[in-house]
């Protein structure tokens, strides 16, 4: 007789809110974005400065992953338009996306 063995659980991934934060100063580097959202007690997940390939400077844009919603919507509300490293920083949007940890 076969044994009906139940499905493998697949285990939940972690959910982030993603913010897009332009007009960033070519020196900005991932460290100063958390660095800069931390200040207001935001718990940060990731952050990414995109730069180009050759020569490798800085595109002056970036995301920065929040665990939770409200603290990406304070965020949003919060830091648009704060100076960091001599910018005016930006947010268009964020989103929900899934965060894969490796």
């Amino acid at each position: 007789m076969k044994k009906n063995n139940p499905p493998p659980v697949q285990p939940k991934l972690p959910l982030a809110y993603n913010l897009f934060i332009e007009n960033l100063s070519f020196e900005a580097r991932a460290k100063d974005l958390i660095e800069f959202f931390r200040t207001g007690g935001s718990e940060v997940v990731s952050a990414e400065v995109i730069f180009h390939d050759n020569p490798r400077r800085s595109s002056g844009y970036g995301f920065v992953s929040f665990a939770t919603k409200k603290e990406a919507e304070a965020a949003l509300s919060s830091y648009q338009g704060k100076v960091m490293l001599g910018s005016l920083v930006f947010h268009l949007y964020f989103n929900k996306i899934i965060v894969y940890l490796i």
